[in-house]
C-alpha cells in the first residue's frame, strides 16, 4: 500500500518531482513527521517501516488469525503484536546493522 500511494500521489497529484522526492516520500509513516536531513541515517529505515499500513496490517492479521482460530480479538492482537512485532524489530535491527556496517 505505501509503494502504491507513493506512485499515485507523483503520477497524478504532483507530477512534478526530483528523484530526491520520490525517494524521501513515506506517506502516513514517521519518516515523514522529521526532516531527513535532521535524522541519523541509521534512524531512516525504522521509520519508514512504522507506518499507518504496518499497524493496519497488524489489525488486519489478528482480525482474520481470531475469526478462523476462533479466539477472540483482543487476545489475538496481542499475540500479533508480541511475535511479529518482535520479529519486525530485530528484522529492523538488522536492517541497520547491515546498513551502518556497509557505510
Amino acid at each position: 500500500m505505501p509503494i502504491i500511494s507513493k506512485i499515485l500521489w507523483f503520477g497524478f497529484v504532483s507530477p512534478d518531482y526530483t528523484l530526491d522526492d520520490f525517494r524521501g516520500f513515506y506517506p502516513l509513516s514517521l519518516f515523514a513527521m522529521f526532516e531527513p536531513d535532521l535524522l541519523d541515517k541509521w534512524l531512516h529505515y525504522p521509520f519508514k517501516t512504522i507506518n499507518v499500513f504496518e499497524i493496519a496490517y497488524w489489525f488486519a492479521l489478528a482480525g482474520s488469525l481470531s475469526l478462523v482460530l476462533s479466539i477472540a480479538f483482543q487476545e489475538m492482537f496481542r499475540i500479533v503484536v508480541l511475535y511479529y512485532g518482535s520479529y519486525l524489530v530485530c528484522w529492523m535491527l538488522f536492517v541497520v546493522f547491515i546498513s551502518l556496517s556497509i557505510n
